[in-house]
């Protein structure tokens, strides 16, 4: 009979420990981060920092390009951009700065490099979607860092699947990333 008594007290206080450690363990998981979202003039945007990357993600009602850029100093001028468009099934992207108030042009074309990790896209119903990764952190004088506070974005779309088409409609919306 004391035999079975220290079971039980046993059985209960390991029971008790067990629901605590999962407890425990389950407050002590890292969260996954949520992504900052929004929509203006038709354009859609989602940005995504998970560790050292960013996944931004771009949607409009058109057939070609649409794209992001990131703090501008005067208009267009000093953006990082990103832009992608779909063609027959396949997603084109490139990195691009800012270069005048009203243009810009491939970091390649300026010394620079590409510094897209990942990319994606797709046109749908009308729609195209692009999803573009890259460091959070700047690589080069041609980009900027998606780091904690204050950004703004310059959102853009265009009907032409290349990139040197003009948009069609654009915002500028202020966003505070994680």
């Amino acid at each position: 009979m004391k035999a079975t008594k220290v079971l039980l007290v046993l059985a209960l206080l390991s029971s008790g420990f067990l629901a605590f450690a999962q407890e425990a363990t389950a407050s002590a998981a890292p969260k996954k981060p949520e992504p900052i979202s929004g929509e203006k003039n038709g354009i859609s945007y989602s940005i995504l920092k998970d560790g050292d990357v960013v996944t931004v993600e771009i949607k409009a009602k058109a057939s070609g390009w649409v794209a992001v850029g990131l703090d501008p100093e005067q208009m267009m001028k000093g953006a990082d951009f990103l832009l992608g468009y779909v063609k027959d099934g396949v997603a084109y992207a490139r990195d691009d700065y800012g270069h005048m108030p009203t243009g810009h042009a491939a970091d390649t074309s300026r010394g620079g490099k590409d510094s897209l990790i990942a990319f994606s896209g797709e046109e749908l119903d009308g729609f195209t979607t692009i999803r573009f990764t890259v460091a959070v952190q700047a690589g080069e004088e041609t980009d900027k860092s998606w780091t904690k506070g204050k950004h703004v974005l310059l959102l853009a779309a265009s009907r032409a699947d290349n990139f040197s088409g003009i948009h069609f409609v654009k915002a500028k919306v202020e966003v505070e990333l994680p």
